[in-house]
């Protein structure tokens, strides 16, 4: 038969020397200094009379007598109701005391069924943890890629190149001269050609931007490769500007020489990056487009700067992905 611990003062597991009020379930704020009329700690419930000489009924609570020290780590009361301490070794938890065969009774400030801390809020902080940390890496890799919404080409209409009809986003902000036979010639920022001739730094210049030498931090146009194949067309746009390296340009590497599409139609690009004869880099892509008009074929030509100011190279892919291929314009009907 089995009892609870009936409610009394005990020692109080947190406080030496005091008693706290055990009311048959758990722990009480009500607490006192220890008196030696006190039992000392709860007993074991359940002791069955038999077991013990001099034992007391199963359903009659029997307060241990006094506490004695029997050798090292070792505790025994010289009463019925015998309570055992863990031997070397062993040990229970903070303010807990085990009388022998029993579970020990729970210290002050535990509640029936209190666990540890809640798995699902743990595992629902760690989830949300792991997201910041995702998030944060995949930020840090567009800013790193040259990805982000800054790297957005905005774009005003379009140009329309009347001899191959082709036509490309018109870039926001760009100048569109449109001197005679570039329809769809658009540039941005003029810099000096060669910069001991015009500003030491490359940096843009206030000056007239039609000048026949000028450069620009970017620039774009529709341009032609004569060819009797498209394949021929791809290698002889190659050729060319692979060669500028006689002309005072030095070619730093070859940035792209893939096949892709362009408003469907079959097309091939090439991008390098190129030093020019003043010592600035600059970034060149040439898409060649499967979209022959009298053995030529349209080259979407785009330059950019690497210099402080100059475009986003955003815009090589804006250009080439919003091209629209069309059918040639007569030239008594282009504007």
């Amino acid at each position: 038969m089995t009892a609870s611990i009936p409610p009394g003062w005990y020692d109080d597991p947190s406080a030496s020397g005091m008693e706290r009020w055990w009311d048959g379930t758990q722990w009480t704020e009500s607490s006192r200094p220890r008196t030696d009329s006190s039992p000392g700690v709860p007993p074991a419930p359940g002791h069955p009379s038999d077991q013990h000489p001099g034992g007391y009924p199963s359903d009659q609570f029997q307060p241990p007598g006094p506490m004695q020290s029997s050798g090292p780590g070792q505790m025994h009361s010289s009463g019925p109701g015998q309570m055992h301490t863990p031997g070397p070794g062993q040990m229970y938890g903070p303010g807990q005391l085990s009388a022998q065969g029993q579970t020990p009774y729970p210290p002050y400030g535990a509640h029936p069924g209190q666990g540890g801390p809640n798995r699902r809020n743990r595992n629902t902080i760690i989830a949300i943890v792991s997201v910041l940390v995702v998030g944060g890496l995949v930020a840090a890799l567009i800013v790193l890629l040259g990805g982000g919404d800054d790297d957005k080409t905005a774009t005003a209409g379009t140009l329309l190149d009347p001899g191959t009809g082709v036509s490309v986003p018109r870039i926001k902000d760009w100048d569109v001269p449109k001197p005679q036979g570039e329809p769809t010639h658009q540039r941005k920022d003029r810099v000096a050609c060669n910069p001991a001739s015009g500003s030491p730094s490359g940096a843009p210049s206030d000056g007239p931007s039609d000048g026949p030498g000028d450069c620009f931090l970017g620039e774009s146009y529709v341009d032609t490769t004569g060819a009797s194949s498209f394949q021929k067309a791809v290698t002889e746009t190659r050729e060319r500007y692979e060669g500028l390296d006689g002309e005072g340009y030095e070619l730093q590497n070859t940035e792209k020489n893939d096949p892709t599409t362009v408003d469907g139609k079959e097309a091939h690009i090439l991008e390098y990056k190129v030093r020019d004869p003043a010592g600035r880099i600059l970034f060149a892509q040439f898409v060649i487009v499967n979209a022959e008009v009298d053995g030529e074929y349209p080259v979407l030509t785009t330059v950019i700067f690497d210099l402080p100011n100059a475009p986003s190279r955003a815009v090589f892919d804006t250009i080439r992905n919003g091209a629209k291929v069309g059918q040639p314009v007569p030239s008594d009907s282009a504007s």
